[in-house]
């Protein structure tokens, strides 16, 4: 019996102009990056039991609606990559290099609708391929994540509101898998700085892991007379993560310490005061940066504003052990440019 892997597949995608309808693919479709990979692929037809009066065993079953969960993880190249936050932010205004997702970075300039995109999915079996297309796609959330001795990993979790009929075509081959142009980024590319409590940024320390997501709530819509979604919608854009750093000094546990007392702003941020000496952190915000200078100095940029800092956690009091403060954030907006 032959076992079929990886090794004779592939994996594409593309934005759709329409919701649900599948463009053309070919060896000029978008890649999601450097050792792409389905790292997981369901469909359901949200079966419905049907009962009767006399029996516990069920009569029959009815079914609603088609809906699919896809998982992809890549990791971050210096040219390609950047066009899944698209999925998100929508398309870059320019058109070009610098790439920004989405035009501004504050609240209110994030589209309130979902860009919509198609996967396709082929896999050798012999002298015939077996091919899959997702239309309808919607990104869930997008997540990165490094860590010392890590590449830059990203993570797609998607939901897919049809898949077409799935196909067999005999004596042919799949389409080749087209290479990444870039460079594979790793945690040795990047630098994390926070707000100091001014308009000024600077390092907290060595940083020794970093993950965020961003997560648009996104959810199928489906309409009487079709089994299958025919749009979406998007709810509330969540921007969370969390760090590792060496711990320098007291100010951002100064700053969890001081944000439920009475300095407090309506925007969750802190007045600007002292605390027992120590400075208070205002108008936080943070920027998270790649720069590749051997692939002539290509950049990924995510600007995070409006932190928050949830908790402060500490590890590593015990002998001759690092101390690392830990501290999960979230933000009111962000925005991700793209030099390539």
């Amino acid at each position: 019996m032959v076992v079929y892997t990886g090794a004779g597949a592939n994996l594409y995608y593309e934005y759709e102009s329409t919701f649900g309808t599948a463009p053309t693919f070919n060896t000029s479709s978008k890649v999601f990056g450097l050792n792409g990979r389905v790292t997981s692929l369901g469909l359901s037809t949200n079966r419905i039991d049907i009962n009767k009066l006399g029996q516990v065993e069920p009569t029959a079953y009815a079914y609603g609606q088609q809906a699919g969960r896809l998982g992809i993880g890549f990791i971050f190249d210096t040219r390609t990559s950047h066009h899944i936050f698209q999925s998100i932010f929508g398309a870059d205004a320019n058109g070009s290099s610098p790439f920004s997702y989405p035009a501004s970075n504050a609240e209110g300039a994030t589209t309130p609708t979902t860009k919509s995109f198609s996967t396709q999915i082929q896999l050798q079996t012999g002298a015939n391929y077996i091919q899959r297309q997702l239309t309808g796609c919607i990104a869930n959330s997008i997540g990165i994540s490094t860590s010392i001795g890590e590449p830059v990993n990203g993570t797609l979790d998607a939901t897919f509101g049809k898949e077409l009929a799935v196909t067999t075509t005999n004596g042919a081959n799949i389409l080749d898998q087209t290479g990444v142009a870039g460079d594979p980024l790793t945690f040795a590319h990047g630098t994390f700085l926070v707000s100091n409590g001014t308009n000024t940024l600077q390092e907290v320390g060595e940083i020794q892991s970093l993950d965020m997501n961003i997560n648009q709530n996104a959810e199928l819509l489906y309409k009487l007379g079709q089994h299958h979604a025919t749009n979406s919608f998007r709810k509330v854009l969540d921007i969370t993560g969390r760090f590792q750093t060496s711990w320098r000094d007291t100010t951002l546990l100064t700053h969890v310490l001081n944000q439920a007392n009475d300095t407090t702003e309506a925007d969750g941020t802190i007045a600007p005061a002292t605390a027992g000496g120590n400075p208070v952190v205002t108008g936080l915000g943070a920027k998270l940066t790649f720069a590749h200078a051997g692939d002539s100095g290509k950049t990924l940029v995510i600007t995070f504003n409006g932190i928050s800092f949830g908790e402060h956690n500490v590890t590593g009091l015990e002998p001759v052990q690092p101390v690392f403060e830990e501290l999960p954030f979230k933000a009111k907006s962000i925005q991700v440019e793209a030099t390539v």
